[in-house]
C-alpha cells in the first residue's frame, strides 16, 4: 500500500496525535501546511482535547446498537449517524494554534435510524425551503410589467412594499411551520441532542453545541456509515471492529 505520510518534517508524523487526526495522508492534513511550532501546539491541542472529552461517552453515542434520537418506546435499529459539532473553550487560549483559534472542537456521531434522519430533514429544509418558494413567487409576480405597473400606479413604492410584506409573510410561515413540525414529530424524535442522556453528560463537562444551541432544532448531518477521516474519528470503528488503541500520554520533541 502506497505511504501518504511523506513529510517526514513533520514532528506529529506516524506518532498518536497524528492518528487522532486520522487523515488518509499529509496533503490532506490540515496541520500539514503550517510552521512546525504550529504543528507542535497542534498536536499537543489534540492531546488537550482527547483528555477533556469523555471518550467511553463519545464511544457510545455513536456505537449504540439502537437510535439515540427515537423519542418513543420504539428501539429501532441504527441504520445512519448523526454527526454533530461539539466545542469545548481551550484550556490554554493564549498558546492556541492556527487550527484551534482559541477553542477545542470534536465532531460527535450519534446513531440514528431512518425515520429520524427524515424527520430531521423535514423540520430541518421544509420551511426554509417554503419560504424560499413564497420569496421567489412575489419577486417574479412584481417583475411582471402589467401586475407591477398598476400597483405603482396607486403609489410609486407600493410595489416594494408588497414585496416587504411578501418577505414577512415567508418568515413568520417559516417560524411557525417549524415550531408545528417539531411539535408533532418530536413525539417520535429528540430535535435537540442536548435532551440525550449520553450526550448531556457531555455538557455537564464543559462542552456545548456549536451550532444551533439556540435553535429548536440541533444543527447535524447525517452519514451513512461512520466518519473515515477527521479529528478523533479514529476512535469510531464499525461495531465488530473496536475502538482505536490510541495513547494520549506521548510527548511532541519541540
Amino acid at each position: 500500500m502506497e505511504n501518504r505520510y511523506t513529510n517526514e518534517d513533520c514532528p506529529l508524523r506516524g506518532g498518536d496525535d497524528c492518528r487522532l487526526l486520522n487523515m488518509p495522508g499529509c496533503n490532506e492534513c490540515p496541520v500539514n501546511k503550517l510552521p512546525r511550532e504550529e504543528k507542535v501546539k497542534a498536536g499537543r491541542e489534540l492531546r488537550d482535547t482527547a483528555i477533556l472529552m469523555p471518550i467511553e461517552l463519545v464511544r457510545c453515542a455513536a456505537e449504540s446498537s439502537h437510535c439515540l434520537l427515537c423519542n418513543d418506546d420504539v428501539k429501532r435499529k441504527r441504520t445512519c449517524y448523526a454527526v454533530a459539532d461539539l466545542g469545548h473553550k481551550h484550556p490554554n487560549p493564549d498558546n492556541s494554534s492556527g487550527i484551534s483559534k482559541g477553542g477545542l472542537l470534536v465532531p460527535v456521531q450519534i446513531a440514528s435510524c431512518s425515520q429520524c434522519k427524515r424527520n430531521f430533514t423535514l423540520a430541518s429544509y421544509l420551511p426554509d425551503a417554503l419560504a424560499l418558494l413564497i420569496t421567489g413567487i412575489a419577486l417574479v409576480l412584481l417583475s411582471i410589467r402589467s401586475i407591477r405597473e398598476p400597483l405603482m400606479a396607486v403609489l410609486t413604492a407600493l410595489p416594494l412594499i408588497v414585496f416587504i410584506i411578501a418577505c414577512i409573510l415567508a418568515v413568520t410561515v417559516r417560524y411557525t411551520l417549524r415550531r408545528c413540525l417539531v411539535k408533532k414529530l418530536g413525539k417520535s424524535t429528540k430535535f435537540k441532542i442536548s435532551d440525550i442522556g449520553i450526550i448531556s453528560r457531555m455538557y455537564g463537562n464543559g462542552w456545548f453545541e456549536l451550532y444551533g444551541s439556540n435553535r429548536v432544532i440541533s444543527k447535524v448531518y447525517f452519514n451513512d456509515a461512520p466518519l473515515s477521516k477527521g479529528p478523533y474519528t479514529a476512535y469510531i470503528r464499525e461495531s465488530n471492529d473496536g475502538p482505536a488503541d490510541i495513547k494520549l500520554n506521548q510527548s511532541i520533541e519541540e
